[in-house]
């Protein structure tokens, strides 16, 4: 039996007929046929046009009209009679992650929900012909339609008069290279509506439904996207994030945080300036360049005079941690952009994953008081001989050698001794950890700036802040 060719899709440079489809979150979200929802390779794109089919009769049923209703069928029979064509717009792989717990098990599994992210409006484009009676109840199904596929994917379609765009994907039987498999009602076939509203326990073990067919959607090409432009931001040496989540982590674990977001933060610099993952394989001109962030010249020694940026993490209320990162120089633009960046994924320190949120970019207005309190512990300097010497004569010294300013008075809480982690130097294995003061120091005059003080100080230990003194 010879294979009917589909009937064009223009007369008079007009198409028949054409929907339109707005996804209003830019989202499609739908699971293929006989596929499980973490286990599928593609993803729905373009929309089904079987999907269609099966949203109208669901529409249908919420207007009181039965699904074999006359008129219904003769709508739904020339829809698929013929095979639809697209204009599709640009569409992006996405993905979001669940966690299903296992059965009887305290333990959750890892899966990804891939979904599209929509950049436009898809029509929809038939070459058929509709009654006046067709058209007035299509229009009426398309108003009930509030979202296709999954119920995260909002949509608003309507029937579109006019001029319409050109189709720029079409569906064909023969897979290929970067073909989408798009389900539809084999067009060959005379439409039954019993088979299009079978249940899911009817077609258990039926690969492809009984009068779908599957076809192969040939996409457009897009012109790659650009790169990001150079975005210009106002010269500041401080950024502040907060951090979020179900558990936020203690104390004494506050250097497992900041070295994670600087790690991220400097491969999110790396690349932004084209180089090497790998600080040893870059060129000693290349170093220089990333030197003020890195902490360390061409020669890998430690620049003198702190000038690479605090990461700074303390409380700030009950929900929420405060991070700031902080660097004498001012923050170029590329620093700038690296370090907003952390923001886009989830900062995973510990059991439970952290949110950073930025803040508005503002100049840092100086610190000022006379008495000064650690808001995390403050750690001695590991390289320090502190044989025969108490722990206050040495916060003292280090004060002055930091600051250039030394302390009249040096207070150390009771009970405030705990052990934290602190920051890891090269050749050093496992996590080390040493003993960290809550310390209050009080100095003869106001003291203005910023002070953090040993060991980690630039991984948010030692942070102090100035008490607010009352009147």
């Amino acid at each position: 039996m010879p294979r009917r060719r589909p009937r064009t899709n223009l007369e008079g440079g007009r198409f028949l007929l054409t929907l339109r489809q707005d996804f209003l979150l830019n989202r499609f979200h739908a699971t293929r046929w006989n596929t499980a929802p973490y286990e599928d390779p593609h993803g729905e794109w373009p929309p089904s046009p079987w999907r269609l089919l099966r949203a109208l009769v669901d529409c249908s049923v919420k207007t009181g009209r039965e699904p074999k209703d006359a008129l219904l069928t003769s709508l739904l029979g020339k829809l698929a009679s013929v095979r639809a064509t697209y204009t599709v717009p640009d569409a992006r792989p996405g993905s979001m992650f669940q966690y299903v717990p296992k059965a009887g098990k305290d333990e959750r599994t890892k899966n990804r929900d891939r979904f599209f992210v929509v950049d436009g409006p898809v029509y929809w484009h038939f070459p058929i012909d509709l009654d006046p009676e067709e058209t007035a109840l299509l229009d009426d199904l398309l108003r009930k339609m509030h979202y296709f596929g999954r119920m995260e994917s909002l949509c608003r379609m309507s029937r579109m008069e006019g001029d319409a765009p050109p189709p720029n994907c079409e569906l064909t039987l023969e897979p290929g290279r970067g073909r989408k498999p798009v389900l539809a009602w084999d067009c060959d076939i005379p439409f039954d509506m019993d088979r299009l509203t079978a249940t899911s326990t009817m077609l258990k073990g039926y690969p492809i439904p009984p009068g779908g067919r599957q076809y192969y959607a040939i996409l457009p090409t897009f012109p790659r996207r650009n790169k990001k432009p150079n975005v210009k931001f106002k010269a500041t040496n401080t950024i502040r994030f907060f951090v979020s989540g179900k558990v936020l982590p203690r104390l004494r674990n506050y250097v497992d945080i900041t070295e994670k977001i600087r790690s991220r933060a400097l491969k999110n610099l790396y690349r932004a300036m084209g180089l090497s993952k790998d600080w040893a394989k870059m060129t000693p001109e290349q170093r220089d360049s990333v030197s003020l962030f890195t902490g360390k010249d061409a020669e890998g020694r430690p620049h003198k005079g702190n000038l690479s940026p605090y990461f700074l993490l303390e409380p700030y209320d009950s929900r929420r941690l405060l991070l700031t990162v902080h660097r004498k120089e001012p923050f170029n633009d590329k620093e700038i952009e690296a370090l907003l960046e952390c923001s886009n994924k989830r900062i995973v320190g510990g059991r439970w994953p952290l949110v950073l949120q930025p803040l508005p970019l503002s100049p840092s207005s100086p610190e000022k008081g006379r008495i000064w309190k650690s808001m995390t512990p403050f750690v001695l300097p590991r390289e320090w001989h502190t044989h025969g010497k108490s722990t206050e004569s040495l916060i003292r010294k280090h004060c002055r050698k930091v600051t250039g300013h030394e302390p009249v008075s040096v207070r150390i809480a009771e009970n405030s001794l705990d052990a934290v982690r602190i920051h890891r130097k090269g050749g050093e294995r496992g996590k080390p950890t040493a003993f960290g003061y809550l310390v209050e120091m009080e100095f003869e005059e106001p003291l203005e700036g910023h002070i953090s003080l040993g060991d980690s100080s630039h991984f948010g230990l030692g942070l102090f802040r100035p008490e607010r003194e009352v009147g």
